[in-house]
């Protein structure tokens, strides 16, 4: 008989393309890395941390690029985005610790500006820092709404003699990054997290999501449940239609009625946003104060 022939042919055809391929290879990712380079850190400490740039640009996906910003009274660009880490290790022997001030909150907010504006890749921030804030224009609110608005997670680092940990934990939880201490920081460890938070957009959503149908399910096996269930959906037609042959009687099934379609209805006039007007003054001040260097080290 053709008709099992026929079944097979059927959930081959309404199988997924994709439901026997083997995952795709993560997407390159930037990643800017916030130096902290103020005295409060210490020179062994600073030693430390500008090994660690390098060592996650050779971890992170094929076509990934790391920038370095070193902050202590201002934040700076000191190594602009780039896929080679031995230029990476040659720019950051000339870092060293100095000013009198750790422009934290400033740190940050460049540090998501600079990644957001750079085309493509998925985007992240990690911070090494002991956490003290002393000398910013803005305040963290502003620093970390900047990360929230463009979806770019903090991965903060702890390093110093006595990190802030309630405060590198909080910058980390709002943005839908991790926090580590500098003694567990490891770089192979640090890119693993920053490719997950990139394909899981939903840990970065701050909102509830509201209630409603359930959502199709996702990935390997939102395929392997449709494929089944498209096979016994054929599978139940088939033994329906061979037991209707069997007794002569082919039920017909008249054409549903025809509805008339309704008017198309008339597109509602959206509010128009104003741009710049939910930014304090503050900020607009630090977007204009690094506006020149960011457009220089990004293009």
């Amino acid at each position: 008989m053709a008709w099992p022939a026929t079944v097979a042919a059927c959930a081959i055809a309404l199988m997924p393309a994709g439901a026997s391929a083997r995952p795709e290879d993560p997407p390159p990712a930037l990643v800017a890395l916030a130096l902290d380079t103020s005295g409060s850190i210490g020179r062994a400490s600073l030693a430390r941390a500008k090994d660690l740039a390098p060592a996650l640009l050779a971890s992170l996906p094929a076509g990934s690029e790391v920038a370095v910003i070193a902050f202590d009274d201002q934040p700076r660009v000191v190594v602009p985005r780039t896929s080679r880490p031995e230029l990476i290790a040659q720019r950051l022997e000339a870092v060293q610790v100095g000013g009198h001030y750790t422009a934290l909150h400033d740190a940050v907010f460049d540090a998501s500006r600079y990644v957001r504006e750079a085309p493509g890749a998925s985007k992240a921030v990690v911070l090494v820092t002991d956490g003290v804030d002393d000398n910013s224009a803005l305040d963290l609110e502003d620093a970390l709404k900047a990360a929230q608005e463009a979806r770019i997670p903090v991965f903060t680092v702890g390093v110093g003699a006595h990190p802030r940990e309630h405060v590198l934990r909080r910058i980390a939880r709002l943005t839908g990054g991790d926090y580590m201490p500098f003694e567990r920081a490891r770089a192979a460890d640090l890119a693993t997290r920053i490719v997950s938070a990139a394909v899981a957009p939903a840990r970065r959503e701050p909102t509830a999501v509201p209630a409603g149908p359930s959502p199709t399910p996702r990935g390997g096996s939102g395929r392997v449940i449709a494929w089944g269930l498209a096979v016994l959906v054929a599978l139940a037609a088939g033994v329906l239609l061979m037991v209707r042959r069997a007794h002569g009687a082919l039920v017909r099934v008249p054409p549903p009625a025809l509805v008339p379609a309704l008017p198309p209805a008339e597109p509602a006039d959206l509010p128009r946003p104003s741009v710049g007007s939910a930014l304090s003054p503050t900020v607009l001040a630090r977007m204009n104060q690094t506006e020149e260097y960011l457009e220089r080290t990004i293009t």
